[in-house]
Order: C-alpha cells, then structure tokens, then sequence
C-alpha cells in the first residue's frame, strides 16, 4: 500500500514539474504563447480527466438567447454533442447545453486575472438550459462550469480570494489552480463545499478530481437543443 502511495504521489509531481517546464519551454520558443500553454493544459493535464468520447477544443459558446462568450481558451463537450468548425476542427461554435466546462489560461494571474475573471463571467451568464417563468433551478443546473488555469499566480488563500473579489457573485470561477502557486481553491457544481488544496501533488490531484466530478454531473443532465431552431428562426425572419 506504501508503496502505491508515493507511485501515485511521484506521478502527480511529475504531472506538476511537467506543466511548469512545457510553460517554461514555450515562453522560450512558442511563437504564440496563448496557443502553447492551452496545447500544454490540454495535452498534461485535462487529458488525466477524460474519458474517450469527450471532445475538447476552442472557441466561442452559444446559447438559446443568442448570447455568446466570446472566444474561449479550453471547452470540453458532452459526449454525442454538437458543434461546428470554424476555420479549423479545434476552432469551433459550441452551443451552451452540451458543454461540460469551461476554461481559461494565462500565463500570469497577478497580471492577467483580472481578464480572466471578465472572461469566466462572460460565460457564466450563458445559460445551458431555458429557464421560463416560475421555474426553480438550481444554478449550477443552469450555468456552465468554468476554471481559471493560471501557470504564475498566488500561492495563499488570501492571493486567490482577491482574485475572486467577491464570493457572492454568481458569476465567479468554480475554481483556480495555480500551478506555479501550488493551489488549488473551489468546488465542484452541485457541491457546496470548498476545496482549499496545497502543494504541488495536492492542489494538482485536487483540480483533476473537481474536473472528473465536474464531467459527471455535467453528464448527469439531459442537453436539449430544440430552442435553438426558434433562435434560427428569429435569425431569419430579420434579415428578411
């Protein structure tokens, strides 16, 4: 048993010194930064969380109001979803009820959380179901999961506190990982408690099994895309 532990520790300091020289690797020689640290999240760290039949890529989400995200770094989908490509098979148009969850990296949170908070905010207003008049649902139900990945960032509870700026809001991260930082801090949808894991094994195993449960109640819930032929429909009748 002692010894299947410290495997299980030694692969996810491995997982942990990986993600930080590939970052290191691409500051260095990446032509596009952006693109080289979402190939490394994607390709050493939510790989570890995935089943097959889950489809990753980037792009922008839409949902049956017409609203949309904007461009985001990381998407996972439900298996059997759909989605279209933009100018590349990675590059898609996602629609709301099928997406599982949400992500963004950045190279530098002390620099760039900001952004990246505007951006998870931007996605959590979207809605993966309709909700009509005197329904009660939960909103975890109704928004998509989404994370900030951050390769530099705080190490302390406090430096991600101030990050989130406000825990009421129902807009804020499910969680932030801090890579560099050794953190990991949030929950997974339809849980309410906290995760506040420390140190590179930790905070690694901590964020992988958030995702894993974030995949399973996200697969948990039924996607329905009916309402989107009336949003085509609306489309349309405007342009004529």
């Amino acid at each position: 048993m002692k010894k299947a532990t410290n495997f299980l520790r030694q692969k996810l300091e491995g997982i942990h010194a990986g993600l930080i020289q590939s970052h290191a690797d691409s500051k260095q020689y990446a032509p596009s930064i952006t693109g080289a640290e979402r190939e490394i999240v994607n390709r050493s760290l939510l790989s570890l969380a995935l089943a097959p039949g889950y489809r990753v890529g980037t792009g922008t989400i839409l949902d049956q109001h017409g609203d949309d995200s904007g461009q985001v770094d990381i998407v996972i989908e439900q298996p059997f979803s759909l989605s279209f490509p933009v100018s590349s098979d990675q590059n898609r148009l996602f629609l709301a009820p099928s997406v599982c969850a949400a992500f963004e990296v950045k190279s530098d949170l002390y620099r760039q959380g900001d952004d990246a908070m505007k951006k998870i905010a931007a996605i959590k207003k979207l809605h993966r179901i309709l909700v009509k008049s005197g329904e009660n649902h939960s909103y975890d139900d109704i928004s998509i999961p989404a994370f900030i990945i951050g390769f530099k960032g705080p190490s302390t509870e406090k430096g991600i506190e101030k990050i989130y700026k406000s825990f009421s809001d129902r807009l804020i991260p499910n969680g932030i990982l801090s890579i560099e930082g050794e953190i990991f801090y949030g929950r997974s949808p339809g849980s309410n408690k906290l995760v506040i894991a420390k140190g590179k094994e930790t905070s690694v195993f901590a964020f992988l099994q958030c995702i894993a449960e974030t995949l399973q109640y996200s697969g948990s819930n039924d996607f329905k895309l009916d309402e989107f032929r009336s949003l085509i429909e609306k489309s349309a009748k405007a342009r004529t």
